[in-house]
């Protein structure tokens, strides 16, 4: 059987030829429709020669497909092309995601992992007590160090600190000591609210999110969650990441406030609550502004949600396996 390697069209004349010139055909479409062609194809392997008539229908026939093979390959070779620059682009932003996290933190038992900013360092949270039965005593929120200093937050799942040197404004503290401030990351959700529930059926763990947002307002001083219109509790939803991500799409919601201050310190207290069916979670972030503005803070938060993962089981006393967690 012969392949023909090489074609050419010119005009009305197609020449279809080998590489190496032991065969070569030509057909011309001005040519009657019913009028054979006579061919010659040299085999110099066989050193014979065999007269084939192909009608003109047939070699047009015959040219389109060499003709479409070759578009084929061109569209495959596009189709690689495309397919490799999107893998490149993938592992650029796997390396941003990397320099940017930590490494994946699950230690809540309760199936939730997060990857906090890499600036910020873990909390110890309390070594729990055990009972005369044996069992753990439940820690109380305000015998955890890791609570903040004027308030207790519920349902504290974990917290992360990061230490900054931050402009006061107070010109007389000149020190750089007194300049010093903190930034925080808080993680809550309703899970402690569905183990207490199985003692106590008053308890509404689908309520976690106003009772966290009382307590919120108690603990940072900020105005007490209403729904007026001129209440700066204004929830906005937001989809993380946007369309053409590399993880599965979330929904949040948000909200800010910038006019906070901490030791003088202009901050914002960012709050981000979303849900995996009966499974609520609130990230609180509190920063200085400027540390917010230029240590690129707000794309490693975003960064930061895209990786969370939620298991939407409501908890035991068993840790959650990670097909649950979605490892």
């Amino acid at each position: 059987m012969l392949v023909p390697l090489k074609f050419s069209c010119r005009g009305i004349d197609v020449r279809l030829e080998s590489f190496d010139n032991q065969y070569s055909s030509t057909w011309n479409s001005t040519r009657r429709h019913d009028e054979a062609i006579e061919t010659m194809f040299v085999f110099s392997a066989a050193r014979a020669r065999w007269p084939v008539s192909v009608c003109r229908r047939q070699a047009l026939t015959f040219l389109l497909a060499a003709c479409g093979s070759i578009l084929c390959i061109g569209c495959g070779s596009a189709e690689y092309e495309r397919r490799l620059e999107e893998t490149k682009k993938y592992f650029a932003y796997l390396d941003r995601v990397n320099t940017s996290l930590a490494r994946p933190w699950d230690g809540s038992g309760f199936g939730v992992v997060v990857r906090v900013p890499n600036q910020f360092e873990l909390l110890d949270a309390p070594e729990p007590e055990l009972e005369e039965d044996g069992n753990e005593r439940p820690i109380l929120p305000q015998d955890d160090p890791r609570q903040p200093d004027h308030g207790t937050l519920p349902g504290l799942i974990g917290a992360w600190e990061w230490i900054v040197t931050a402009e006061s404004e107070d010109e007389d503290e000149l020190e750089e000591e007194e300049n010093t401030s903190s930034c925080y990351i808080y993680l809550l959700g309703n899970h402690q609210m569905w183990l207490d529930r199985k003692n106590d059926a008053e308890i509404e763990p689908l309520e976690f999110f106003s009772i966290a947002e009382q307590a919120i307002a108690d603990a940072f001083r900020l105005p007490v969650p209403t729904e007026d219109e001129d209440s700066p509790w204004k929830w906005e939803a937001e989809r993380i990441p946007s369309k053409g991500g590399y993880q599965p799409q979330q929904d949040f919601d948000f909200v800010e406030f910038t006019e906070y201050e901490i030791n003088n310190v202009p901050s914002s207290l960012i709050i981000y609550r979303h849900e995996a069916n009966d499974i609520q979670i609130m990230l609180l972030i509190l920063v200085p502004a400027e540390v917010l503005e230029g240590q690129n803070l707000s794309k490693r938060i975003t960064y930061m949600l895209e990786w969370l993962k939620v298991s939407d089981a409501t908890p035991s006393r068993h840790r959650p396996s990670a097909a649950e967690v979605g490892l």
